[in-house]
C-alpha cells in the first residue's frame, strides 16, 4: 500500500537519466517528412536529428493477461515507424518522436551535471514540448492523439568506490536484497540482477523496478543501476490528464525509491527529513 506521508526529497539523488513520455493509438499521416518538419520547429533548441529504432508498446496488462504479456512477440517493421531523436546543445535533452510515441528526456552526459528537478525545471518542459507536439499534430492534420499509456522512467546510478566496495555492501543499500557478509561457504556474491513490480493503488497502473549490477557504457565503471518505471492510462487524452497522471507516477517512483533503498543509502544522498 502507498504510504501517505509527504514526499522525500533527496540534495544528492544518484539520477542520471528521467523519461516522460506518453503513448498513443498511431498517427494516421505521421510519417517521415512529418518528422523532418517538426525537426525544423525545434531546431533553435534542437539542433541535432538522430533516427533510431521505434520503441515497441509494452502496454501494462492486468488480472489475467498480466501472465500473457510476458510471452515472446513478434512486430514487423512499419517503414513509417522510425524513431526520431531531437537532440539539444548540449546533448542533455532529447525529445524523441514516433508515430505512436511521445518522449521526453533529460541524462548526465559528463556526469558532473545537477540533477535539474521535477518540480522547478522537468515538469515545465515537458508541458511545453508536450503543448508544441500537441498543436503541430493539429496544425498539420496528422491524426488524433488518443493516449493508452503514460509512463515515468527514473535511471539511477550507484558507482563503485564512490558508494560502495564490495558487492557486499553495495547490497545494503537496498531493502529488498538480503546481506551475505562473506562468511558462509559462498563467500562474496559476484553479481546481482532484481526485477520486481508492485500494483499502485487506485487502478493508476504499475511501478516495475531493476537493480542490476552492470559496466556504465559510457565509462565502463562498476556500477549498481537501479530502474523505476510507472506506467499506466490517464482518464483522458487531454494534456491535463495527462500531467495529472505524470505527477501520480513521478510520485510513486520517489515513494518507491525511498522505501527500496535503506537508511544508510539515505544518509549518503542526504535525505532530507
Amino acid at each position: 500500500m502507498a504510504s501517505s506521508s509527504a514526499m522525500p526529497t533527496f540534495k544528492k539523488a544518484p539520477v542520471t537519466e528521467v523519461a516522460l513520455s506518453i503513448e498513443f493509438l498511431p498517427l494516421d499521416k505521421w510519417d517521415f517528412s512529418s518528422a523532418l518538419l517538426f525537426g525544423k520547429i525545434l531546431s533553435g533548441e534542437y539542433p541535432k536529428i538522430e533516427v533510431k529504432q521505434p520503441l515497441f508498446s509494452e502496454i501494462e496488462k492486468f488480472g489475467d493477461e498480466f501472465w500473457q504479456q510476458n510471452q515472446m512477440k513478434v512486430e514487423m517493421m512499419d517503414q513509417n515507424a522510425q524513431r526520431f531523436w531531437f537532440v539539444s546543445d548540449p546533448p542533455n535533452w532529447i525529445i524523441q518522436v514516433q508515430k505512436d510515441r511521445f518522449v521526453l528526456n533529460w541524462r548526465k552526459i559528463t556526469g558532473e551535471e545537477e540533477y535539474p528537478r521535477y518540480e522547478q525545471v522537468i515538469r515545465e518542459r515537458f508541458t511545453d514540448e508536450l503543448s508544441r507536439f500537441f498543436k503541430f499534430v493539429e496544425d498539420q492534420s496528422i491524426g488524433k492523439i488518443s493516449v493508452t499509456q503514460c509512463e515515468v522512467t527514473y535511471v539511477n546510478d550507484i558507482p563503485r568506490v564512490e558508494y560502495w566496495n564490495s558487492l557486499n555492501e553495495g547490497t545494503e543499500l537496498f531493502t529488498t536484497l538480503s546481506k551475505n557478509d562473506g562468511t558462509q561457504f559462498l563467500g562474496d556474491i559476484e553479481s546481482i540482477a532484481v526485477t520486481g513490480s508492485y500494483l499502485m493503488n487506485d487502478n493508476l497502473g504499475r511501478l516495475r523496478f531493476s537493480i542490476n549490477h552492470a559496466l556504465r557504457n559510457s565509462d565502463g565503471q562498476e556500477v549498481l543501476k537501479m530502474n523505476l518505471i510507472a506506467r499506466g492510462r490517464p482518464s483522458e487524452s487531454d494534456k491535463e490528464s495527462i500531467l495529472e497522471w505524470i505527477d501520480s507516477g513521478r510520485k510513486w517512483i520517489v515513494k518507491g525509491f525511498e522505501e527500496l533503498t535503506t537508511k544508510k543509502a539515505h544518509v549518503m544522498w542526504k535525505k532530507i527529513e
